[in-house]
């Protein structure tokens, strides 16, 4: 399997750093790995998706491990879903800089082909770099990162196993496009009370998260609501979990700048996870 070409979806074929599909349409790949797969008709602005500061937040966070319960349940849900032993292949909607893509191939000992996809530019940029070093580690990891859309996704119909969704906006009928017979979505999302006391300090009301709403064509074969307490031990980790949010950007500007200034604060975490079926009258 390979990638598809954004304007025809014909398969690319790879032809030293030249990909080209059949109607001569062509992608240079980038010197870290990376394909741009995005068209511009399907940018909302010259730079979208997150940016450099909301991306190196989110890594050093992330990296620092105060998310792991959610890793630790995401691979336990991939894993108990795939033949790790026939290897699987995988798709991340909206990957960020590959932190949790990388952790599941990680939990698969690397017996996958895995593909990342998100619209920013830097956040692949990143991911693909740290995806070289982890590939490195595991013989038979095939991993593959493109800046794409999540509305229009650039491979080929019924060739993953596993789709994964943390949090990004994606079109569910295109995830049913690319899910083999039998493939499952797992999707993660906030529940009512997470990053509850963060948003306590930055509005003078507080209104709690709705439950991701159901998706059309998809039935739920399980559901887990994660909630446990992240403390931060200091003013960087306070701010970084601010950065990578919207939050950066919304509330009240003073208590934005007082909450930095923290030396430490415990916060709530609470999520969603779900392992979505398409139903089967839509697979016919």
């Amino acid at each position: 399997m390979s990638w598809c070409c954004p304007k025809c979806m014909e398969p690319l074929i790879q032809q030293d750093k030249i990909f080209r599909c059949a109607q001569n349409h062509q992608y240079d790949q980038a010197r870290q790995g990376y394909l741009n797969l995005l068209l511009a008709n399907q940018k909302n602005s010259r730079n979208p998706g997150d940016s450099d500061t909301m991306i190196d937040a989110r890594k050093a966070f992330l990296r620092a491990g105060f998310y792991a319960p959610l890793v630790e349940a995401l691979q336990q849900a991939v894993c108990a879903n795939v033949n790790k032993s026939a290897g699987c292949q995988l798709l991340d909607l909206g990957c960020g800089e590959g932190y949790y893509l990388e952790k599941i191939v990680a939990s698969l000992g690397g017996s996958a082909t895995a593909y990342g996809v998100d619209i920013s530019k830097p956040a692949v940029r990143r991911a693909a770099v740290a995806g070289r070093q982890l590939q490195a580690n595991f013989e038979g990891l095939a991993l593959f990162y493109a800046v794409a859309s999540t509305y229009a996704i650039p491979l080929e119909d019924n060739c993953i196993d596993i789709a994964l969704n943390v949090f990004a906006p994606f079109d569910e009928q295109e995830v049913f496009r690319v899910l083999r017979r039998g493939g499952l979505l797992v999707r993660v999302g906030p529940a009512e009370r997470h990053l509850f006391q963060l948003k306590e300090k930055l509005y003078a009301e507080v209104r709690q998260h709705e439950k991701p709403a159901a998706l059309n064509g998809f039935s739920i074969r399980s559901e887990q609501r994660l909630q446990f307490l992240i403390k931060l031990p200091n003013a960087a980790a306070i701010e970084s979990l601010l950065a990578m949010t919207p939050l950066a950007w919304n509330g009240d500007p003073e208590a934005r700048v007082a909450l930095v200034g923290y030396e430490e604060l415990s916060v709530e975490a609470d999520f969603y996870i779900q392992v979505l079926e398409p139903e089967e009258m839509c697979q016919q």
